[in-house]
């Protein structure tokens, strides 16, 4: 079997559930080990909203430098360097990412690199570069989520790209279409149009940002339209065909967009089926998330799970509170997780906030709305 060894809690993922569950569980006097295959932090600190959000700063700037004239402040040749933003944006998250690392090592948790298999409902081994195995009385499930690639279109990272490999970009495309009309596509569209990018949204619904009501969707949609932001809804694309040129967009109607690259950001997919989690009593769901109470326990004794594995709402700050609950339970605490007054804000100009239930939600419940 090979070395061994023998925590309170173990967590499998990083991110913003799991760290934040590991240093509330090692300061109930825990051991805790936190398991990540990849970089601490998760999609949120490497490929998610703090690189986003950084980039979204620049724009801004950007664009408070264009209306300078307006406070009568002149500037003549205006330009920026792309590449340069993106180095700031790598700087930010490799600072952020440091800390948490000394934050993590101060609270005494131990963090192992690779990837972790259920051996048994309290074993976990790990393949990688701390390849050992584990046993914990309580072991938390954080494993997260990833970009969800479509095989008709698969992104080579380079003309079709997804949520991910576009913050890699060095340099601007003139022309961008973006497939998928949701937060992450709007985010993206907003945040490459202030840059001067051309960018068209391509949306199989009948509206943008649809999950956030009609109203918000309606607004955002003539905000976009004034800032030159093409939006197509009702359309489904087929195929994406590379070119020296760049990329022809084809749709199931027939016709086609061509552009320089594309970003597919038509949601994410849940990562559990690595896990082997049968060999610890539990099944996955059809949606291949895993099945919670409201004090994130799973169905078998001593395994939780929290983040977007849960399929809950999908964003870091319920991934963090739901880490609180689960370590609080883990600890022999007793907290419970609500989900009626979530809120959420989407980094798009304007910038959108909700909190809690849409009008259209809430007339659906029978609420007098």
């Amino acid at each position: 079997m090979g070395k061994s060894e023998e925590f309170d809690i173990a967590i499998i993922g990083a991110g913003p559930g799991g760290y934040v569950a590991a240093i509330k569980a090692a300061q109930s006097n825990k051991s805790v080990a936190l398991i990540e295959k990849d970089y601490l932090g998760g999609t949120c600190l490497n490929c998610g909203c703090i690189p986003t959000k950084t980039l979204i700063a620049n724009a801004e700037v950007l664009q408070k430098i264009k209306k300078a004239d307006q406070y009568g402040i002149h500037v003549e040749n205006l330009s920026f360097d792309y590449a340069k933003m993106k180095e700031r944006k790598d700087s930010v998250v490799t600072g952020i990412r440091n800390s948490l690392e000394g934050l993590l090592k101060s609270n005494k948790i131990k963090i192992f690199k690779g990837h972790a298999k259920f051996t048994g409902p309290k074993d976990l081994k790990i393949d990688g570069e701390d390849a050992t195995n584990i046993r914990a009385k309580t072991i938390i499930i954080a494993s997260g989520s990833t970009t969800l690639d479509i095989k008709a279109f698969p992104a080579d990272h380079d003309k079709i790209l997804n949520s991910t490999s576009i913050l890699e970009m060095t340099e601007l495309p003139k022309t961008l279409a973006i497939i998928g009309g949701g937060y992450i596509g709007c985010e993206f569209a907003s945040l490459y149009a202030e840059m001067g990018v051309k960018v068209t949204i391509l949306e199989a619904m009948d509206t943008i940002v649809a999950m956030q009501g009609k109203a918000i969707a309606d607004f955002l949609t003539s905000s976009f339209k004034k800032q030159g932001i093409e939006i197509k809804t009702n359309v489904m694309v087929t195929g994406i065909d590379k070119n020296a040129d760049g990329v022809t967009v084809k749709l199931k109607d027939g016709s086609s967009i061509k552009c320089d690259k594309a970003l597919v950001s038509i949601g994410r997919r849940i990562v559990s089926d690595s896990l082997d989690i049968e060999k610890a009593g539990l099944n996955l769901t059809e949606k291949s998330t895993i099945d919670v109470d409201e004090k994130l326990q799973t169905g078998v004794p001593g395994i939780y799970a929290i983040g977007d594995v849960t399929g809950k709402a999908m964003l870091a700050h319920v991934a963090s509170h739901q880490g609180i609950v689960a370590a609080v339970n883990a600890t022999g605490g007793e907290a419970y997780m609500h989900y009626n007054a979530v809120p959420a804000v989407i980094f798009t100009h304007p910038e959108i906030a909700t909190v809690g239930l849409t009008l259209e939600d809430a007339k659906k419940k029978g609420l007098n709305a």
